[in-house]
């Protein structure tokens, strides 16, 4: 088996709710959660409307339900309710997912003659994705063991033993894990069994760690899969050959959390270690984790770059072709940019990938007069507009794979 891996900023995804204005005495509540199961192709989504007036006010209001590709997938209207004095109501929302695992839902209310807007990140499954994808965050086991074995340096190459008398108990993940005092360290064991739902079937399955630190090994169904070293990096690995997809499944980490032996006691934390909340130090499984199925034939990983004196999108993939064919007849890989649903910008380029193999795709996309992104600063001559980005692997009118995500075209000179 073996990791793919990039270097990435973490973005970690918060629940986020405009602060409301002096005379806003019904609140919007934030999410217990940000991240939420889905059934049946839905996710239900409680919103919690908090009066802080002497007496009961009555409550309605439009949503909007925004995927990750700014897309507007679905819109609504609250149901009017009458909150008591000092009283919470919950009003629960059914809402669609598909091809996005991130939305947002925007929240308009009125109440008394005065109008709030409130912004709610979710993070769920993705069953109708190019690549269907299932959050695992959520319910997980822990166990704790003292110590940096297996992790000290002479054993990091070494597939170490799961222990037998491990005692676990329930947890929700992601959580990040505050750095000890005890200079003997800890280790963290997180469990979670699973069987895969109808809807997640491909060629090849991955397990994808959005945060995961700092020294982390893993296991699926008593098979070692990898051993992690780094924060502030998305892992993603193949587990195609360990996963049960018609039986039960488990899946093991162990990870160090050894930032005792890495502190200075004027400073606390040193400063080349990632630090979250409260200068805690990243350990433990601190953001999302994914179970991905693709085809054999898929865009591995992609990476742009704005060339702004030519007016150039650069734009590297590579692809893998993981099946005993090579892929040709018509095969390309096309890039397009598209402004609220409309193709602006489009390149493509003809491909063979060899049978059990790989290439890397390297295309220039003209992008003459595309909108710039700017900040969000109430003198900007501009807004922070993001294209959605799709690279799509086809072969002749076959999509093969798909990744759509969002991008802002911007460069940035330092001039003395």
């Amino acid at each position: 088996m073996f990791a793919i891996f990039r270097l990435t900023m973490i973005a970690s995804i918060i629940t986020a709710v405009t602060l409301p204005t002096l005379h806003a005495q019904v609140q919007l509540q934030p999410l217990e959660r940000e991240y939420q199961s889905a059934v049946d192709d839905t996710v239900t989504v409680p919103l919690s409307f908090l009066n802080l007036e002497s007496q009961s006010q009555t409550v309605t209001g439009l949503w909007r339900w925004i995927s990750y590709q700014q897309q507007v997938i679905a819109t609504g209207k609250l149901d009017a309710i009458t909150i008591d004095a000092k009283q919470t109501s919950v009003q629960q929302l059914k809402l669609p997912v598909g091809t996005s695992t991130h939305y947002k839902l925007v929240v308009d209310w009125s109440f008394a003659g005065h109008t709030q807007q409130g912004i709610l990140d979710i993070t769920t499954d993705a069953p109708k994705a190019q690549s269907p994808t299932l959050l695992l965050s959520g319910h997980w086991q822990q166990a704790q063991t003292k110590g940096f074995w297996p992790f000290a340096k002479d054993k990091r190459d070494a597939i170490p033993d799961i222990p037998m008398d491990l005692k676990f108990k329930d947890v929700d993940l992601p959580r990040n894990v505050a750095a000890t005092s005890d200079k003997a360290g800890r280790i963290h064991w997180y469990r979670k069994q699973l069987t895969l739902p109808d809807w997640l079937k491909g060629d090849r399955y991955e397990l994808k760690f959005d945060g995961i630190g700092k020294r982390a090994h893993i296991w699926v169904n008593n098979k070692h899969i990898a051993y992690l070293e780094g924060a502030w990096t998305t892992y993603r690995l193949d587990i195609t050959e360990a996963l049960h997809v018609d039986g039960k499944n488990q899946i093991l980490i162990a990870a160090a959390d050894h930032t005792a032996q890495k502190q200075d006691p004027k400073r606390g934390t040193k400063f080349n270690w990632p630090v979250g909340h409260k200068g805690n130090a990243l350990a433990g499984v601190y953001d999302h984790c994914y179970l991905t199925a693709t085809s054999d034939t898929c865009i591995d990983h992609w990476q742009w770059q704005l060339d702004h004196d030519n007016n150039q999108l650069q734009i590297k993939a590579l692809l893998v072709n993981a099946s005993k064919t090579t892929l040709t007849n018509k095969a390309a890989l096309q890039v397009q940019l598209v402004d609220d649903d409309k193709i602006a910008f489009v390149t493509q380029q003809d491909v063979q990938i060899p049978a059990g193999g790989q290439l890397l795709v390297m295309l220039n996309m003209d992008i003459t007069d595309a909108k710039r992104w700017w900040p969000a600063m109430t003198d900007a001559p501009g807004t922070p507009f993001l294209y959605g980005i799709k690279l799509n692997l086809k072969q002749g009118d076959q999509l093969l794979h798909q990744i759509h995500d969002r991008i802002g075209l911007r460069s940035i000179q330092v001039k003395e």
